[in-house]
């Protein structure tokens, strides 16, 4: 009769797990060598260190693919997808992966437990695939793997962490307190983990027998329904070992616009869905005035971010352009906009000298407080 069922309404602190809030764009497409970027779903970022140049060449997008109700026991609607749309070359010596990073306060919960990571995947490239859990503050990490076959099946994956004997330090406020990195490849400069064990230092993947997975055109994987949970010794030690448990899915929020605004505690523009920086001048736009050495605003976020965020103001898909007016006319006064920025609003001011009294203004903007 296998484990019992931990209950659906248990907390998940990863947000975005059914990947349905997309409020950058749609997709993200990373050319050349990359630092971790945020640029599609929200709270999911890609990692891509190569050193090959080409349109394309690594995607993810949001996608419709999802496991049925039936088999998955949650109405899932959306997925995210990430597919490679160029070959790699020699010059790339690094690796590719996503991942999630939880923040110290909603992870504090599940801190030094025994803990199972839980997510739906379909995949086109068979091989054996890691997954890397580590506190950012501290240099210790733990490695987990599991086969997928390759045969773009839909299949619920399960892996266990023992973050009870995680031996590093673990923020517990409003920085980033467990990161789960997915490795599509890895190069031999990154291989030599023992799996299911804290290691320290730079191996992030098994010493051997990894094939060459998710490196090649048209490789494919769709991930949703991520969660993690707190469990026992003995559901620890049935993932641990091989097999599964009944693990229930629930959402971050408990609802659809409850998880919308976690997502906002850490993004937020003014026209969800559309990338500011490819905005029309005529879409999407507050309009203010503004004078010289005067404030306007202030300018309410949906929710209070994590952190005061990083406020870029576009005009016409331009970050920082404000020398225009409501009709996209350049005027030289306001040839500077500053801004200050609050967890909870921001305001902006023209810093340039003879500003018109009260010129009109109409602008665009994001507000970033990711991890």
């Amino acid at each position: 009769m296998g484990a019992p069922r931990i209950d659906r309404l248990d907390f998940n602190p990863i947000i975005n797990g059914t990947f349905e809030f997309a409020q950058r764009s749609s997709g993200l497409f990373l050319q050349t060598s990359s630092a971790v970027q945020y640029g599609a779903l929200d709270r999911w970022y890609l990692n891509r260190q190569t050193g090959v140049a080409g349109a394309g060449q690594l995607a993810m997008q949001i996608n419709s693919s999802v496991p049925t109700e039936a088999e998955a026991g949650f109405p899932f609607r959306t997925s995210m997808f990430i597919g490679v749309n160029q070959v790699r070359t020699t010059l790339d010596p690094q690796f590719h992966q996503f991942g999630h990073v939880i923040e110290g306060n909603r992870f504090a919960p599940l801190a030094k437990k025994k803990l199972v990571y839980q997510f739906w995947t379909r995949c086109n490239v068979a091989g054996t695939y890691p997954v890397v859990f580590n506190a950012p503050a501290s240099t210790f990490k733990w490695l987990a793997t599991y086969q997928d076959a390759g045969s773009s099946v839909w299949t619920k994956r399960q892996v266990a962490v023992d973050w009870s004997s995680h031996p590093g330090a673990v923020f517990q406020n409003n920085d980033g307190g467990l990161r789960i990195t997915h490795w599509l490849y890895g190069s031999a400069l990154h291989q030599g983990a023992t799996a299911n064990q804290w290691i320290s230092g730079t191996p992030s993947i098994p010493a051997s027998g990894l094939p060459a997975f998710m490196d090649g055109l048209g490789s494919t994987l769709n991930i949703t329904g991520a969660i993690i949970r707190e469990v026992t010794d003995d559901q620890y030690d049935t993932v641990l070992n091989g097999g599964q448990i009944e693990l229930g899915f629930s959402r971050a929020g408990g609802s659809y616009a409850a998880e919308l605004a976690l997502c906002q505690r850490y993004y937020e523009q003014l026209q969800p869905g559309v990338a500011p920086e490819a905005q029309a001048s005529t879409q999407h736009w507050r309009v203010v005035q503004i004078a010289n050495d005067k404030n306007a605003g202030p300018f309410y976020f949906a929710v209070e971010k994590r952190a005061n965020p990083t406020v870029t103001i576009y005009h016409g898909g331009v970050a920082g352009q404000a020398n225009w007016d409501q009709y996209g006319t350049s005027n030289a006064n306001l040839a500077t906009i500053s801004n200050a920025v609050f967890t909870k609003h921001f305001t902006i001011r023209s810093t340039a000298a003879n500003a018109l009294a009260a010129t009109v203004v109409s602008m665009s903007w994001a507000a970033d407080a990711e991890l």
